[in-house]
């Protein structure tokens, strides 16, 4: 069996580190949300679905950013 907390903590982790790269490529306006979950390979409504909006997104790319 699949254990889908593992696949939810994968694609949320996948996300941050391609919001982490497409911050820090591109200024916040431009950032695309369909770009960002193409390069996260996740669908578009993932993103919505875990992190709410993209300021939310960003907030919480840049936490772990810095924590790093």
């Amino acid at each position: 069996m699949i254990d889908s907390h593992a696949s939810i903590a994968d694609a949320k982790a996948a996300i941050i580190e391609a919001a982490i790269a497409e911050f820090c490529e591109t200024p916040f306006r431009f950032v695309s949300m369909r770009r960002l979950a193409s390069r996260a390979c996740v669908s578009h409504s993932m993103l919505y679905y875990y992190f709410g909006s993209k300021k939310r997104l960003y907030e919480l790319a840049m936490r772990e950013l810095k924590s790093k």
